[in-house]
């Protein structure tokens, strides 16, 4: 078993397999949250591929580090991003998964009874999934301003002249008006001109912000599923020669 002062010098390390081949290269050694000792290894066993192996199942050589699974079983590991802390749901994944991948093969030792009766026992291996969360989208969420055209229909005043001609029929009728000359053959159009001024409204424009609308986020879980397809190993009894074929009990 490997200890605290070996595993700090386990980085840049040749990880071999039960058969003595090579798997990988140490990137990091990650410490078990719970003890605070060095729990896992991340190896490197192709490009852009990393695993976790168990480090309390790894021993410590002058050619690498050893660790009794072959190189497709520490590459059919339970993903992990490299740099990542390792989650409890993630170590428990790995730790049933390593457990069933070293799960003994049956070498074919039987057990004779008694009466002479030869029994095998039979072990296959069972799929087992679990789901750990994962990062998988960062969303940013920014407010913007946008320009658009707006119009709007205003109505507007303004004055106008109005002249309304009346005949002058008797001589109070004279009295009521104003003459901008006085009568006489002499002044007769010489008046002075009468200057009145108009008004009208302009448009003023102008704007203003105000609150129109209040928006809530939050963040839901839905749930969708997906098909997982793994290898799962079965022994299978065979029988060589003539003869009955074998009784499954249970």
């Amino acid at each position: 078993m490997i200890d605290a002062e070996q595993a700090a010098g386990l980085t840049g390390s040749t990880v071999l397999g039960a058969d003595d081949a090579p798997i990988g290269t140490v990137t990091e050694v990650i410490v078990d949250q719970n003890s605070g000792m060095p729990g896992w290894i991340t190896v490197t066993t192709g490009p852009g591929r990393n695993a976790l192996v168990p480090l309390h199942s790894a021993t410590s050589t002058g050619a690498g580090v050893v660790v009794p699974f072959a190189h497709a079983v520490v590459a059919g590991a339970p993903a992990h991003r490299a740099g990542q802390p390792l989650t409890p749901g993630e170590a428990a994944a790995l730790e049933q998964y390593y457990a069933t991948a070293s799960l003994p093969v049956n070498t074919g030792a039987a057990a004779v009874q008694p009466d002479g009766e030869i029994v095998l026992i039979r072990s296959e291996e069972q799929l087992h999934v679990d789901t750990v969360p994962a990062v998988y989208k960062r969303v940013r969420i920014q407010k913007v301003v946008v320009t658009e055209m707006q119009t709007i229909t205003v109505p507007v005043r303004r004055e106008e002249l109005r002249i309304t001609e009346e005949e002058i029929t008797t001589e109070e009728n004279v009295g009521q008006g104003a003459d901008l000359a006085p009568v006489g053959s002499e002044n007769l159009g010489a008046e002075t001109p009468l200057v009145i001024v108009l008004h009208q409204e302009k448009v003023s424009v102008d704007t203003t912000v105000v609150p129109v609308e209040m928006v809530r986020i939050r963040v839901d879980t839905v749930q969708s599923t997906q098909q997982v397809n793994a290898a799962v190993r079965q022994e299978r009894i065979e029988q060589d020669g003539a003869g009955t074929n074998p009784e499954r009990l249970g």
